[in-house]
């Protein structure tokens, strides 16, 4: 899908919606850690959105999503006293200007 992006002095607006796979991870007791998540195509300048699962435990979010060359680095932070696990599917929105 192409939109016309009023703002975007660059031209068209690129959407797609990817699933990414991460290897679960325990996330410490009180702390953030990132997960990466290798996807081909994605570029350094794409902007990503999470979206969160319904199975995240509860105490953990997803505090950032950023893209590098073919990876999506997801930023986990763990609020409990305990450690938790990240799960392994995540929706990714990917904006990418043309």
């Amino acid at each position: 899908m192409v939109l016309k992006h009023k703002g975007s002095p660059s031209g068209p607006l690129s959407l797609e919606k990817i699933a990414a796979t991460i290897v679960d991870t325990a996330i410490g007791v009180n702390t953030t850690a990132e997960v990466t998540a290798t996807v081909t195509g994605i570029l350094a300048t794409d902007m990503a959105y999470a979206e969160t699962p319904a199975a995240l435990p509860a105490g953990l979010a997803v505090v950032g999503v950023r893209c590098a060359a073919n990876s999506i680095i997801f930023r986990f932070m763990n609020t409990t006293a305990g450690a938790l696990n990240t799960g392994t599917a995540f929706n990714v929105n990917v904006n990418r200007y043309k």
